[in-house]
């Protein structure tokens, strides 16, 4: 997560599964309290006591003390640039679009309804 390494290991697609199920996360001494917190909230076991759970759903997660400097309507209203952007090459839908008539395929198109927005109304 923090460090790009998994919070579980394992050296079989078994072993890994079990120690998801059996053993607590792997946290680096160096973790800030709050880091610990989030990591062992978002991977308690217990899928009705993790965090997002409860009737507060995404905003449990985004009221935790990890993200307390985060402005999540800066954010949502793209006032904050990403600091990912330069890393990113950004082609737009015209240059896809471009791509797949030259490779002979349909071309993208955007859907004018969304069929799965009643499933990520907590996705603002």
């Amino acid at each position: 997560m923090n460090t790009g390494n998994p919070p579980f290991k394992g050296q079989s697609e078994v072993l890994l599964f079990e120690a998801i199920c059996r053993k607590k996360p792997l946290l680096r001494t160096n973790f800030s309290l709050n880091l610990k917190k989030i990591i062992l909230d978002l991977l308690q076991k217990d899928p009705t006591k993790r965090l997002g759970s409860s009737s507060k759903g995404s905003l449990e997660v985004k009221e935790h003390p990890w993200f307390s400097k985060i402005n999540f309507e800066a954010i949502y209203t793209q006032q904050i640039p990403s600091p990912f952007s330069k890393y990113v090459i950004t082609k737009s839908l015209i240059d896809y679009r471009q791509e797949s008539v030259t490779r002979n395929e349909k071309p993208l198109v955007i859907a004018e309804h969304d069929d799965y927005k009643e499933y990520f109304k907590d996705f603002q």
